[in-house]
């Protein structure tokens, strides 16, 4: 008898430890490149709204915020430095009008919609070995 309760309580002790290891593992760092090109498309998104606020539309192109910028005197470009880097072409910040994966950004001028241009799964890019990010790696980049 005694002998069972000492083996049922190590079971539960064991499960509880799987459990905080998993929670533990999915929490750990995102890879750099995803952190990167999120902060990016937080910025470009800020960007269109500004480019709207100031001149009642959005930018056709997202090269053009570069000119709200400029006009403003600040001599930093808000598009040249916000690039994707998720994809193989690590630092892209080509334009697409249609999601198509190939990386890079898809720009919807005319309701100002910025996306990663990216359609696969996060696990599709990065290769994770280990139960680290479990959650993220389903995660879809054009969904962000």
């Amino acid at each position: 008898m005694r002998n069972k309760k000492l083996l049922i309580n190590t079971i539960c002790i064991a499960i509880a430890f799987i459990m905080l290891g998993l929670l533990w593992s999915s929490t750990r760092a995102a890879p750099k490149q995803y952190q990167w090109t999120l902060i990016s498309l937080q910025h470009l998104r800020s960007g269109i709204q500004l480019f709207k606020n100031e001149n009642g539309r959005y930018p056709e192109t997202l090269s053009e915020l570069n000119t709200l910028y400029r006009n403003n005197g600040d001599v930093k470009s808000v598009y040249s430095e916000n690039m994707e880097f998720i994809s193989n072409i690590k630092g892209c910040n080509i334009e697409y009008g249609i999601l198509n994966g190939e990386g890079g950004w898809y720009y919807n001028s005319k309701i100002g919609e910025i996306r990663v241009n990216l359609t696969k799964p996060l696990k599709e890019y990065f290769n994770f070995k280990d139960c680290s990010n479990i959650t993220m790696r389903y995660r879809i980049p054009s969904d962000w």
